[in-house]
Parts: C-alpha cells; sequence; structure tokens
C-alpha cells in the first residue's frame, strides 16, 4: 500500500480532531483536580498558620512560666537566707538565755549555801 499525501493529511487530520476533543474534555478532569489542590493548599496553609500561631502563644506562656519560676526561686532564696539568719539569732539568744539562767542558778546556790 503506498500512501498519497492526501491521506496522509487525512489521517492527520483525523489525529488533530481526536487531539483538540482530547484537550477540550481533559481540562475538564484536570480543572477539578487543580481546584481540589488548591482547595487542599489553602486549608493546608490555615492550619500552619493556626499552627504557627498557636507556637507563638505557647513559647510566650514558656516564657512567661520562666520568669514565674526565676521570680519564685529568688524569693525563696531570699526566705531561706531570711529564714537562716533568723535561726542564728534565735539560737544565738537562747544560749544568751542559757548562760544566764545559769549564772542566776548559780548565785542563788551560793546565797542558799
Amino acid at each position: 500500500m503506498h500512501r498519497t499525501p492526501q491521506s496522509g493529511l487525512r489521517l492527520g487530520g483525523w489525529g488533530a480532531l481526536v487531539l483538540v476533543a482530547a484537550i477540550a474534555l481533559l481540562p475538564g478532569c484536570y480543572a477539578k483536580r487543580f481546584k481540589r489542590l488548591d482547595l487542599s493548599l489553602a486549608v493546608l496553609s490555615e492550619r500552619a498558620d493556626s499552627l504557627a500561631a498557636e507556637q507563638a502563644r505557647t513559647r510566650a506562656e514558656l516564657a512567661e512560666t520562666r520568669a514565674q519560676v526565676t521570680s519564685h526561686e529568688q524569693t525563696m532564696r531570699s526566705l531561706r537566707a531570711g529564714t537562716q539568719t533568723s535561726s542564728e539569732e534565735l539560737i544565738g539568744r537562747i544560749e544568751q538565755l542559757e548562760s544566764r539562767l545559769e549564772d542566776q542558778s548559780q548565785q542563788l546556790n551560793d546565797l542558799a549555801g
């Protein structure tokens, strides 16, 4: 079989017609897919923004909590230092009172003696 230029054009014309029909039909399918992809990307973007905002709030709360812990640690150190001083002062006063009581007890023993 020998092809003539006309038969090649005719087949090429049919091929072009099929190609045009396929292109005309396919964008509908792809348009739906692209629309779903765009919607999915929008949802993912919204979730990412929401997570970023939540992470920022969490970091702020963490920084606030750290500041409070530092403040409480300083308060506790101060209270411990104050308590230690008060304890030492009380021990010193008790020792003074014991010494005075011993002196007075000795004086009473000497007078009674």
